[in-house]
């Protein structure tokens, strides 16, 4: 991300880290962050650099995420007793169904059962 805002990374992870409890929680989106540190760091977002960004964003996460065979059955086992009604997943970008999907899991339909992430729902003191 830093190379794409043509800053250094230190630069970079200074202002994102300032913006994660709001990108946390879902009080700000990937692209309204993006386009915020843009314009503080002095560098208006040239046209689709925003969009750039988030969908570099999002390979990276897809690149770098691992549903572990055992997380589906083990969730369906808490679910069928009652245990939970959503899933402990940290979905900080839209379309991590479809991602999630991509990796070949059992499905969106399924995914949408357990995979809820709601706004301000980021645990208390996460950063």
């Amino acid at each position: 991300m830093a190379a794409l805002a043509e800053v250094t990374e230190e630069t970079w992870q200074e202002h994102y880290g300032r913006l994660s409890p709001l990108l946390s929680d879902g009080r700000m989106s990937k692209a309204q962050a993006y386009g915020q540190m843009l314009r503080v760091l002095g560098r208006p977002p040239r046209a689709g650099l925003v969009r750039e960004m988030v969908r570099a964003d999002q390979e990276l996460l897809l690149a770098n995420t691992r549903l572990f065979d055992d997380a589906l059955p083990f969730l369906d086992s808490l679910r069928a007793r009652g245990r939970i009604h959503g899933g402990p997943v940290a979905a900080r970008s839209r379309g991590h169904v479809p991602r999630l999907t991509r990796q070949g899991t059992q499905g969106a339909r399924r995914e949408s059962q357990f995979v809820r992430c709601k706004r301000n729902s980021a645990a208390p003191g996460a950063a």
